[in-house]
């Protein structure tokens, strides 16, 4: 998602991760879009440490930096179609859901637009926390 106001810490994109079979979610920030394959690539190397098992599949939208770095790791990449975002539509509606928590958030406590970051954070880690479906 973005970009938004550079934060603090120079970011400008957020990366929404999401297990399509708990809801649990991770954002990620970063610099540069160009950034996301590498975050992806951290983030599965850990939640791979962490639960003892492998990845199998994952679905993204048609970001093409992502067929090279998942194959070396021999996991299923199934992009939706370009100009399609039905066909993602669990991760559009994480997105938004997040999106509109975050906005509530910052405009209710007077906090700069600059301060996403930590409000994306924040919701993201009420989201998982909450009963959801």
């Amino acid at each position: 998602m973005g970009p938004f106001d550079q934060d603090p810490q120079g970011f400008r994109n957020l990366l929404t991760i999401r297990n399509l079979v708990s809801t649990f979610s991770i954002i990620y920030p970063l610099k540069s879009r160009l950034d996301a394959p590498a975050s992806v690539l951290d983030v599965i190397t850990h939640l791979t440490a962490q639960l003892e098992t492998s990845l199998k599949v994952l679905q993204t939208d048609n970001a093409r930096e992502f067929t090279t770095a998942l194959a070396k790791l021999g996991i299923g990449f199934y992009p939706s179609l370009p100009y399609f975002p039905q066909e993602n539509g669990k991760a559009e509606c994480l997105n938004q859901t997040l999106g509109d928590m975050a906005r509530a958030m910052l405009t209710e406590s007077g906090m700069l637009s600059q301060f996403w970051q930590f409000s994306y954070a924040s919701v993201c880690y009420l989201h998982n926390h909450l009963l959801n479906q």
